[in-house]
């Protein structure tokens, strides 16, 4: 028939031809038709749900090498630059391993096969370590050193002169008397880590102790010293009570009681006796005063075992940085080894 077209529709899967009027679709007709889901039986069509997403958890990144062929896949940016990449960490590598060689003393062969020198590092001298052999003290010139009394000579004159004052103290206060401490000669340190070739001198400490109760006899005592060192020509000589004058707690701590006539416990010093920086040091203690609780001044005489109205007086000799005389040709030979203007202060 003219005017009629044949259309075969589709539906559930069966085919069926109608005689319709020819009409041209619509697009949304043709969608319909080609579309591969069709509307639900019975219900007004509707859009096709999207298919459902699932979850890929992401893969890490691995780094491979570029292989000597890229695969055909890849395109050339991509391969130029993973050969990039690989090109630039093995330079690091190799500036890496290069540090560490020379870090650990082995060098690259030179061009007759031997190993081509590496750089040191080492830190610049301690100053002070070149004198550790140095035979006088950091602390002392050498020409004072020199020009002082030896050793021998120092020690001679220290019991002479510890004898004589025993002797006129014995005769004025009738003291007897016996050793608290055996004295020392010990080789001085350098101060640059070393052994001098100068020794330290403490005599033996002398202690006398008489049954005496005489108010005056501190003075006395002190009046002795003084003529003493002044035979033996000591430039200074000094009552240590009166530093702390006006001090009453340090004045009844150091010495008993506040004020000096009543202080049980007296010290006299007296500097340069026998050589420059020698001391010679006097203390006297009457046990017939009263002392104070604070006081602390027992320990110099050990009076544990001191009869009660004891009187009791120590005396001792000390001096530093002696030269021997069988030392002295050696001393002036090693002093030719360090220049004396460049001497470094000691540690």
């Amino acid at each position: 028939m003219l005017g009629v077209t044949q259309l075969v529709c589709y539906h559930e899967g069966r085919a069926a031809v109608t005689d319709e009027p020819s009409q041209p679709e619509s697009l949304d007709e043709t969608y319909k038709r080609l579309s591969p889901y069709g509307p639900p039986p019975g219900g007004v069509p509707q859009p096709p749900e999207p298919p459902a997403q699932v979850w890929v958890a992401p893969q890490p990144v691995v780094f491979e090498q570029a292989p000597a062929v890229p695969p055909r896949s890849r395109s050339t940016g991509t391969v130029l630059a993973i050969v990039g990449a690989s090109l630039a960490m093995v330079l690091v590598i190799a500036g890496m391993a290069g540090s560490l060689a020379a870090l650990g003393g082995s060098g690259s062969p030179s061009a007759n096969g031997t190993p081509a020198p590496q750089p040191t590092f080492t830190n610049p001298p301690d100053p002070v370590d070149e004198w550790n052999d140095y035979p006088g003290t950091a602390y002392v010139d050498s020409a004072e050193v020199l020009a002082s009394p030896s050793t021998e000579t120092v020690t001679s004159e220290a019991e002479a002169l510890i004898e004589e004052y025993k002797t006129q103290l014995t005769a004025e206060l009738g003291l007897e008397w016996t050793s608290t401490y055996d004295g020392r000669l010990d080789t001085t340190s350098n101060g640059y880590d070393g052994d001098s070739m100068l020794y330290d001198y403490s005599s033996v400490e002398w202690q006398g102790i008489v049954t005496l109760d005489d108010p005056t006899a501190r003075q006395r005592v002190a009046d002795i010293f003084t003529g003493i060192q002044e035979k033996y020509g000591a430039s200074d000589s000094w009552l240590s009570n009166e530093i702390y004058e006006g001090d009453e707690t340090s004045s009844k701590k150091q010495f008993g009681a506040a004020t000096l006539e009543d202080q049980p416990m007296w010290t006299v010093y007296a500097l340069d006796a026998i050589g420059d920086g020698s001391t010679l040091a006097t203390r006297m203690i009457d046990t017939n005063l009263t002392r104070d609780p604070s006081f602390d001044g027992d320990y110099w005489f050990e009076l544990g075992d001191v009869p009660a109205g004891s009187f009791v007086v120590t005396i001792q000799f000390s001096d530093y940085n002696l030269l021997s005389d069988a030392d002295r040709d050696a001393f002036t030979t090693k002093l030719g080894e360090f220049d004396e203007t460049a001497k470094p202060e000691g540690r």
